[in-house]
């Protein structure tokens, strides 16, 4: 499937008054919600926050574009993680490595633990309700997330309902460890031991909503 597939499918969900998707350019700001307020793409028929319609008039005025396949929504609907997935050490289970303050190697069990903490409270405060469809039927919310499934979180005062995909948890992951020094990064790995559940709340905020929306 080719790109501008992938981005016509983004523009659907968009179009979805009860889904409100990150930018489908950049993957991090959220649109306004009223669709017709934000700017369309100059190589795609999809509306995009205001930061990228800069970034792509600067960007064209130097002869030089972001190729479709790198956006956010693109990488995402073709299952291609935004954040770089590699092969652990000594040929053991693959790592997402990310570029924060340094490096930082992020493990499916990470992910998972993270969700699980976000579940047991963290995100308690202002998700009233997850709905979570796939082929791991077997495997805990936590771990479907970490397999590549994801999940519709349901606001509870709204009941707007958002994505949250693993690529998206990676991303909030990102913004998080950027915003101030954590003492979960260890050595270039994550502890998630010291990611408590207001940790790990800001974490899934930053994912979907791209800021802490909820304090």
């Amino acid at each position: 499937m080719y790109a501008k597939e992938y981005l016509k499918m983004y523009l659907q969900l968009q179009l979805n008054p009860f889904v409100h998707l990150p930018c489908p350019r950049c993957g991090k700001a959220l649109l306004n919600e009223k669709i017709e307020e934000n700017p369309i793409s100059r190589y795609a028929d999809v509306p995009i926050c205001e930061e990228c319609g800069i970034r792509e008039a600067l960007l064209d005025h130097n002869h030089t574009q972001m190729p479709l396949d790198s956006w956010f929504a693109v990488r995402l609907l073709s299952g291609t993680p935004p954040i770089d997935r590699i092969p652990g050490p000594d040929g053991g289970a693959s790592i997402y490595q990310m570029s924060v303050l340094g490096s930082v190697d992020v493990t499916e069990e990470d992910v998972s633990d993270i969700m699980t903490t976000a579940l047991e409270g963290g995100i308690a405060h202002w998700c009233g309700r997850i709905e979570i469809t796939g082929a791991h039927s077997e495997l805990s919310i936590e771990e479907r997330l970490a397999k590549g499934e994801s999940l519709t979180l349901h606001d509870m005062k709204s009941e707007k309902a958002y994505t949250l995909t693993c690529a998206a948890l990676l991303n909030g992951l990102r913004l998080f460890l950027n915003d101030i020094p954590r003492a979960c990064v260890y050595n270039g790995k994550l502890d998630t031991s010291e990611i408590d559940a207001d940790d790990a709340d800001s974490i899934i905020q930053l994912a979907v909503f791209g800021r802490i929306v909820y304090g």
